[in-house]
């Protein structure tokens, strides 16, 4: 005998939306049956007649309503998850809900999000009916320990032909100032303020949880891409853009904001709550109003903890095409090094994670990237590029290793290829943070013959004298810039300091994070003269062909979809 299939009792007074729902859910649930009722008395005598495994409700019937079927619901003594699916319901009676004990409510404009919903319920134990969910006082959210609950359970649902979703760590930047100066009664005001705005933007989030103090958790569905995350997550910082009034003080709250993308960065709720604590560091250091994911990363990363050996046999190099917009021309690559593992890619932490197996001067991830660099090198010129370049970042160790310089250039020398072939990226932080070592290895690059770029320019706000003392040939503008950019006139301001600064020292500029042609287009407009980002799809050097001559930047879609 075939198993049986979910039984669905369906609350709703419109035989017309009840189909619509049908034919939904029954493409995704092969063997459901379902059952329609509208009233009191119909639902009574479907619960006493039948077992069902989840119960679905119009919110406003003309005999009924959401709230008069839950109640219906514990009265009959069954444990049955039970969700809203209405068009007519905003947040404040989807939190009246969530007291009451409805597991989730879904809006009928947004009928792509019944079928996860009604996945997720199906699958996870015991029934909001049965035990009410607990929500903090000063917000009226569930906890954290409830929410992350959530994304298991989405876990176990999720299916490979739907969008993936993510988990957004938002955390208010200094807010105990404000407690500090204005006491905690304020404070508290303030956090129900702002939780009032994200419930608003977050509109078409799963769940807004509370985490610890004044940190903000939510589960975003339908995300897609990180890029796509990204997005929502910038858009919900913006809603605190204006100011909080309150007993005529105008508060202004700034924030940052991590992501994790399921599964790209991990395959349990924990992993996704590390990767966003990671994109939050990440944002934090960026600035204030800023969202950051670490790309691709896992929990289980490869050379995560510390002395972590890395197989060779999982390595490959991710090449990231440098285009000159104006041309369309591959000027170069930036290569960076990548792990497969477990049906996942990840990014190695540690580039002096040591590597096995090994050889004589290729003993760790920054060493072997090098050596595949010098690899991609030759091919790049073989290939026809011949002014083809190849980027990377080295180790911090490595980069300061007062014999590599001249080793690069002898390597350089018997593979018949020009000094400058090579671009050394110094990140913005290495020059703020250790000046004098720094800047005394740039010049040894310099004098072996290869060019110099620094990266994530615009990230850290420190002194310029340190980077224009760095003699660079080009300067790599942070992706937070090209973000900010998108804004126009109004948005563009550090962009334009930075080309100012460029053009001021004489150097190159490379855009980095440019995802659409509409990009490119307002890039090219400020004078910039090459790009790097989705726009512009990374590929892994292994396949063929290994780089196009020119490239058409990819529409807005196509953009994030390569991403």
């Amino acid at each position: 005998m075939a198993p049986q299939g979910p039984r669905i009792l369906i609350v709703d007074d419109s035989e017309d939306d009840t189909l619509l729902a049908a034919s939904r859910l029954r493409r995704a649930l092969p063997g459901m049956s379902m059952r329609r009722v509208d009233s009191p008395e119909t639902m009574r005598q479907a619960l006493d007649g039948g077992e069902w495994d989840l119960v679905i409700s119009d919110h406003a019937m003309p005999r009924f309503d959401s709230l008069g079927a839950l109640e219906v619901l514990k009265a009959s003594g069954k444990s049955i998850p039970f969700i809203v699916y209405s068009g007519h319901y905003d947040r404040d009676q989807g939190l009246e809900a969530l007291r009451a004990g409805v597991r989730d409510f879904v809006q009928k404009n947004d009928p792509g999000r019944l079928v996860p919903v009604v996945r997720r319920e199906l699958g996870a134990p015991g029934s909001a009916a049965a035990e009410p969910v607990r929500l903090d006082p000063v917000t009226g959210l569930a906890g954290a320990s409830w929410l992350l609950a959530q994304v298991d359970a989405a876990i176990a649902a999720h299916d490979a032909a739907e969008p993936a979703f993510a988990l957004l760590r938002i955390d208010l930047d200094r807010f105990h100032r404000i407690n500090r100066a204005f006491g905690a009664t304020m404070g508290d005001r303030l956090l129900a303020d702002v939780t009032g705005r994200l419930r608003h933007e977050l509109a078409a989030c799963d769940h807004l949880a509370r985490g610890d103090e004044d940190e903000f958790l939510c589960l975003l569905d339908r995300v897609g891409d990180p890029i796509a995350g990204l997005r929502r997550a910038e858009r919900a910082l913006r809603s605190l853009d204006e100011p909080f009034l309150r007993d005529g003080n105008a508060f202004y709250v700034t924030a940052s904001a991590g992501l994790a993308v399921f599964p790209v960065h991990g395959r349990s709720a924990a992993q996704l709550f590390s990767g966003a604590a990671s994109g939050l560091e990440r944002a934090r250091t960026a600035g204030i109003n800023r969202a950051a994911f670490a790309p691709e990363v896992a929990a289980n990363d490869a050379g995560a903890e510390g002395g972590a050996i890395v197989p060779v046999s999982g390595l490959f190099v991710l090449g990231h095409p440098i285009v000159a917009i104006a041309s369309r021309r591959t000027w170069g690559v930036e290569a960076t090094v990548r792990r497969r593992q477990d049906g996942l890619v990840h990014v190695i932490p540690d580039l002096d994670a040591p590597i096995s197996p090994s050889r004589p001067g290729v003993e760790t991830v920054s060493a072997w990237l090098l050596e595949e660099s010098l690899r991609l090198a030759e091919r790049l010129r073989g290939g026809g590029l011949a002014d083809g370049r190849v980027s990377l970042n080295l180790s911090q160790d490595l980069f300061l290793d007062p014999t590599a310089p001249d080793l690069l250039a002898a390597r350089l020398a018997r593979a018949g290829l020009p000094s400058d072939t090579l671009e050394i990226e110094i990140p913005e932080r290495w020059v703020l943070g250790d000046t004098g070592r720094v800047l005394a290895a740039a010049r040894r690059y310099r004098a072996a013959g290869m060019r110099l770029a620094l990266d994530e320019f615009g990230t850290n706000y420190g002194p310029l004298a340190p980077l224009q003392s760095l003699a660079v040939d080009t300067l790599k503008l942070a992706p937070a810039l090209v973000r900010e950019a998108r804004a126009g006139e109004a948005g563009d301001g550090a962009l334009r300091g930075a080309i100012a600064l460029a053009r001021a020292m004489g150097v190159a500029v490379v855009a980095v994070g440019a995802e659409t042609e509409e990009d490119c287009e307002r890039l090219a407009s400020l004078g910039i003269d090459r790009a790097q980002g989705p726009a512009y799809p990374p590929r892994r050097i292994e396949t063929a062909p290994l780089l196009p001559a020119s490239f058409e930047p990819l529409p807005v879609q196509a953009a994030r979809r390569a991403s």
